[in-house]
C-alpha cells in the first residue's frame, strides 16, 4: 500500500493544534470515601490530601527527618502550588493511580528515574521512592515555571509539548500486561502505545560493521566513514555513496571488506 492510498482511507477532520491537552482525571467515589472527601472537593484538594497523607505516613515510618519538618512542608507547598498554577494536577493524579494499582496488586515498580525523581510530592504520593531533599535533587529539573508555557483557548488549557513534563515509570516486565489492561479498561478508547525508533546512519553503520566484521581499526574506519558525504546535514545513502565516491567503492569492493558493506546495507534504517 502506498502512502497516498493509505491516507485516502481517512477523512479529513478539522483539528486545530494549540499544544498538548492533558487528560482530566475523575476521582472515584471509593477514593473520596477513603479520603473522607466530599464531592465538592476538586482535584487540586484531592492531590493535597494524598500528598499530606503520604507525608504523615513517611514521617511515622521515620523515612523523613522530623528535624527538617519545615523544609519538607515548604517544599511540598512550593511543588503543589506550581503544579496547580501550570495545570499538572490531573497528570500527577493519573500517574499516582497507575502506580497505586501496581502496588495494590504486588506488581514491582522502580524507585524513580529521570527528572521526576526530583519531586517531593511524587515521593509523598509513592510514585517515586527516594527522598529528593535528602539527596539534593532539584524540583525545577522536573517542573519549572520559567520553562513551562501554556495558553487557554475556549476555556481549555494547552501546554507547549516541547516543554512538557513527563514521568518515567519502570514496571515489572512479567506483569506489564496487567498494567496495560488496567489503563485500557479505565480509559477506554483513549489510550495508545508509542515507541522510540532509533536508526543508524550510513557513516555509523559502515564504521561499526568494518570494525566488527572486517576487523578493521578505529582509525581506518574513521577514514572510510568520512568518504560518505552529508548533503544539507543529512548523511547520504550507502548505495548512493558507493556509486558516487570512488574511494569508498574501492574499499567496499575488496574481498576482505565486502561482507561488512553488504551487512551495513541490510541494517539500514
Amino acid at each position: 500500500m502506498t502512502p497516498d492510498t493509505f491516507t485516502k482511507k481517512f477523512k479529513k477532520i478539522d483539528l486545530p493544534l494549540h499544544g498538548v491537552r492533558l487528560p482530566s482525571f475523575e476521582i472515584s467515589d471509593s477514593l473520596r470515601d477513603r479520603l473522607d472527601a466530599s464531592k465538592s472537593e476538586d482535584n487540586e484538594k484531592i492531590l493535597r490530601r494524598l500528598t499530606y497523607e503520604g507525608y504523615e505516613r513517611r514521617m511515622l515510618a521515620k523515612e523523613i527527618d522530623a528535624s527538617k519538618a519545615k523544609e519538607y512542608t515548604d517544599r511540598a507547598e512550593l511543588e503543589l502550588t506550581t503544579m496547580e498554577e501550570l495545570g499538572f494536577v490531573d497528570y500527577m493524579l493519573l500517574t499516582w493511580d497507575v502506580i497505586n494499582f501496581c502496588k495494590e496488586n504486588d506488581i514491582p515498580v522502580g524507585l524513580g528515574r529521570g527528572s521526576a525523581a526530583g519531586s517531593f510530592v511524587l515521593y509523598l504520593l509513592g510514585v517515586t521512592n527516594l527522598d529528593p531533599i535528602k539527596y539534593g535533587l532539584f524540583f525545577e529539573m522536573f517542573i519549572s515555571k520559567i520553562r513551562a508555557k501554556k495558553q487557554v483557548v475556549d476555556g481549555v488549557t494547552y501546554l507547549d509539548g516541547n516543554l512538557m513534563v513527563d514521568i518515567d515509570n519502570d514496571v515489572c516486565y512479567y506483569n506489564r500486561h496487567k498494567v496495560l489492561e488496567y489503563i485500557d479498561n479505565k480509559f477506554k478508547g483513549k489510550t495508545a502505545k508509542i515507541l522510540t525508533l532509533n536508526t543508524l546512519s550510513g557513516k555509523l553503520l559502515i564504521k561499526e560493521c568494518g570494525k566488527i566484521i572486517a576487523s578493521k581499526s578505529e582509525s581506518e574506519m574513521n577514514l572510510i566513514s568520512s568518504y560518505i558525504p552529508k548533503v544539507y546535514g543529512q548523511v547520504k545513502d550507502l548505495e548512493e555513496s558507493y556509486e558516487e565516491v570512488s574511494e569508498f567503492r574501492e574499499w567496499c569492493d575488496k574481498t576482505e571488506n565486502n561482507e561488512a558493506y553488504r551487512t551495513a546495507l541490510k541494517l539500514r534504517g
